[in-house]
């Protein structure tokens, strides 16, 4: 039996690991294939920056880091970023496979020039970045986005009558106007989106997770893993100092998905008893979350959830008159921090 170990660059509960882990329906694997799925301890939010570049590869080289010792063949990295990739081949022997190079030499082989389709404008830095480090963005058609707002956690559940067809849509723009010969999903987060792309594309859409999958099977069964002349050991490892910075970081990140729910159901019934509005910015200092995200905890937009509104127009977005409280505007003061909305609920 072979064991391989994928790295989720978030610090996900069980509920997240198995969106993730949901990934495995998609590809067909031999029976001696085990996989086991494994979130970091901290992390960043959402890989839209060189910031949370450094956050994930420090937190991804750290979960990794005893994977040969814990008796996995291989590791597979959870993200397009292939964060962590290059340190964990530096101190492992065992194969560490990351979806974005990956995808794009996969790509190569099915065609000449591919696109990458994403949800989201704020990771298209990051398929320029991996392009160019990797030498093929001579053949990178275009980068399209939908800009959807990414939910780590929940992924793609729940949207897919509007996401799926934007998908389509933006993909085929890739395929007619660009000249892509092959369609690259832009994240394992959009995994559930393949089946319906794959069916409704005249191209090759690849998946990005269940295709490193496949190939830790492949190189595993050919007996192959990366070359130590393109990825020296260190002269001085210092795994001790890595875990150290990384068990004081999830200090620090303590809040799950259901304290975060638990918080937000708090927050509301604080405002709507107080009467007081306050900004998505405030409420995902709290909860540990992007401004962006916070819509998702919220829920349906109702009035009890109305209070929660943009900093600049004062208003909850996206709610009709109907779903606003009534006494939404009895107040001109509108709590704009979570140091702020924190001491309020303490009074």
């Amino acid at each position: 039996m072979a064991k391989v170990l994928v790295i989720v660059p978030f610090a996900f509960d069980e509920r997240g690991l198995a969106n993730r882990r949901a990934q495995l329906a998609s590809v067909a694997l031999g029976p001696d294939m085990e996989f086991d799925f494994r979130g970091v301890k901290a992390g960043p939010a959402l890989l839209d920056c060189y910031h949370d570049y450094v956050l994930a590869d420090a937190a991804l080289f750290e979960a990794g880091l005893s994977a040969e010792d814990d008796g996995y063949d291989a590791v597979c990295i959870d993200t397009m970023s292939d964060s962590g990739m290059n340190a964990l081949r530096s101190v492992l022997d065992i194969p560490v496979i990351g979806p974005g190079r990956a995808s794009f030499m996969t790509a190569l082989m099915l065609g000449n020039r591919f696109s990458v389709v994403t949800q989201w404008d704020g990771w298209i830095p990051l398929y320029k970045k991996g392009t160019q480090e990797y030498g093929v963005a001579d053949r990178l058609a275009s980068i399209r986005s939908i800009n959807v707002m990414p939910d780590v956690e929940n992924l793609l559940g729940g949207k897919e009558e509007v996401v799926f067809p934007k998908l389509v849509e933006c993909a085929t723009r890739c395929i007619e106007e660009d000249g892509a010969e092959v369609i690259l999903l832009g994240s394992t987060t959009m995994h559930q989106a393949h089946g319906h792309m794959a069916a409704n594309l005249p191209v090759p859409v690849i998946n990005p997770g269940p295709l490193t999958y496949k190939l830790a099977e492949c190189v595993l069964g050919l007996g192959l893993t990366h070359s130590r002349k393109a990825y020296p050991k260190p002269s001085v490892p210092k795994p001790a100092m890595v875990h150290a910075m990384m068990d004081a970081a999830a200090k620090t990140t303590t809040m799950d998905a259901a304290a975060k729910t638990k918080t937000i159901k708090e927050i509301l019934a604080y405002l709507n008893d107080a009467r007081v509005r306050c900004t998505y910015e405030a409420v995902g200092e709290v909860i540990e979350v992007p401004a962006q995200s916070v819509g998702g905890y919220l829920g349906e937009p109702r009035p009890e959830a109305s209070w929660v509104v943009n900093a600049k127009t004062g208003q909850p977005t996206g709610y009709s008159p109907t779903q606003k409280h009534p006494q939404l505007e009895e107040k001109d003061h509108i709590i704009r921090s979570g140091a702020e909305l924190i001491e309020c609920m303490r009074e």
